[in-house]
């Protein structure tokens, strides 16, 4: 019984896997992801603290980072959109015909050309 669950467990990652064709790993020194990580753990505090995600990150600014560099964030095209009324959120980025979301239920980039 034990071996047919993981069986199916990684049967549906390969289908997973094989159905998303164009997906790219992220480069660890992806500038923008980089930049982003600061923000991802200041966004999750934010809604330990307050039951929510903020509207926007200027929310932020001072209690969970000092200050945003806006002018940074844009020539990187990272973008915050809280979603579902706060109830969650995605980080996302363009570089070329890529574009590459975080969203707190993946944990982590995914990258696909568009």
């Amino acid at each position: 019984m034990r071996a047919s669950a993981i069986l199916c467990v990684l049967s549906a990652a390969l289908l997973a896997s094989c159905a998303g064709g164009a997906k790219k790993s992220l480069s660890r020194d992806e500038p923008a992801a980089a930049a982003a990580m600061p923000l991802i753990d200041a966004v999750e505090q934010y809604k330990t603290e307050n039951g929510r995600y903020p509207s926007d990150l200027d929310k932020l600014v001072p209690d969970y980072v000092e200050s945003l560099d806006k002018e940074r964030l844009e020539r990187l095209t990272l973008r915050y959109r809280p979603w579902q009324q706060s109830s969650s959120y995605r980080f996302s980025f363009k570089k070329g015909s890529t574009t590459c979301t975080w969203t707190p239920e993946e944990a982590e980039w995914d990258c696909d050309d568009r």
